[in-house]
Parts: C-alpha cells; structure tokens; sequence
C-alpha cells in the first residue's frame, strides 16, 4: 500500500513541477551559459574547448567555432569529418581551392603527421583530392548511379577509414581556425598579454 501511495505522489508531483522528473530537482537553478565556454560530453568522451576560450569578434570566428563545437559534440565521425571540412569551406569556397590548401598545409600537420605517413604508405599522394572526394564529397553525397565514393556508416571499412582520417581533417580544421580566421589558443593569448 505504501508503495502505491508513493508511486501516486510521484506522479502528482511531475504533473504539477515537470522540471523534478526531468532531472532539475527542486534544488537545481538555470544559469544562463554562453554555449561557446561549456564543455560538451556525450557518449564516447567529450570535448574541452578551453583552447578556444576567448571571445571571437568576428561572426566568421563565431560561425567556425559553433561548427568545430557541434562537431565534436557530435557521436558520429562522418558528420564530425564533414564539419571540418565546412571550416575549410568557410575560407576556400571551390573544391579545387580546399584540395590546394589541403596540400599546401599537410606540412604543417604536428599531430595526424603519423596518418598522413600512413595514407602515403598506402599510394595517397594526392592527399587534398583524397580527402576531398573520399571523405568529404563520399559522406554529402550519396549518387550510387555516378560511381562516385559513398561513405556508407554501416560499412566496417568506410568507419575505419573516417575514423583515421578524422584526426587529420580536425588539425586542418584547426589549423584553418588559428591561422587565417585568426582564432587565437589560449597558448597565443598568453604572447599577447
């Protein structure tokens, strides 16, 4: 019996404060947060954007720092990889001038310069056209009739493949970020201060 009074008093009190079952509790405040200074966690890990910390004063470095956050609050690697590349459209507009950039930057690489040792291994050396069309335009499109790449998310080989790759399409990212959009890490702000 006193299960079932219990019970029933639960369920009145949900009806009349909704915020008490979907976690808020009675104690529990709201505390406006620019979205931009949180740190996101979802299944898998999260992301700490500490290094993007300070405030962008362009809409271009807001935009790109929106992207880079969704991206990798994101569970899924092919719309993380795809978000990268939407950085680097941000300032390339053309697929030939992402895939130059591409190239032109790959020296550039500190942490993915093991991948990107692994992709010419394998015959890569075209490394843009690689990722343009094997992970950015395989991923958008889905054309089976033009015989085109397709990223298909329930294929072993085309996860695996993304999921190397994702590490050297984020340092393009933000390398995108930090050099030609101007989005100082918190390691340049200290040279500023």
């Amino acid at each position: 019996m006193f299960i079932l009074q219990a019970l029933i008093f639960v369920v009145q009190l949900s009806v009349a404060d909704p915020e008490i079952i979907a976690g808020g509790g009675w104690a529990s405040h709201k505390t406006p947060t620019n979205v931009a200074f949180r740190k996101f966690a979802r299944i898998g890990g999260g992301i700490d954007l500490t290094s993007y910390r300070q405030i962008a004063s362009t809409h271009e470095q807001k935009i790109a720092l929106g992207i880079y956050r969704e991206a990798f609050s994101s569970n899924s690697i092919f719309y993380k990889f795809l978000s990268c590349f939407k950085i680097i459209n941000m300032t390339y507009k053309t697929g030939k001038e992402q895939k130059d950039w591409i190239n032109n930057n790959i020296e550039k690489l500190i942490k993915s310069k093991s991948k990107i040792e692994q992709l010419k291994q394998e015959g890569i050396t075209n490394l843009g056209e690689h990722f343009y069309h094997s992970g950015r335009c395989a991923i958008a499109h889905s054309n089976i009739i033009s015989g085109e790449p397709i990223a298909d998310a329930d294929n072993h080989e085309d996860n695996f493949r993304i999921g190397r790759e994702i590490e050297v399409i984020k340092e393009l990212a933000e390398i995108i970020m930090s050099d030609e959009l101007m989005i100082p890490t918190s390691g340049q702000l200290i040279k500023y201060y």
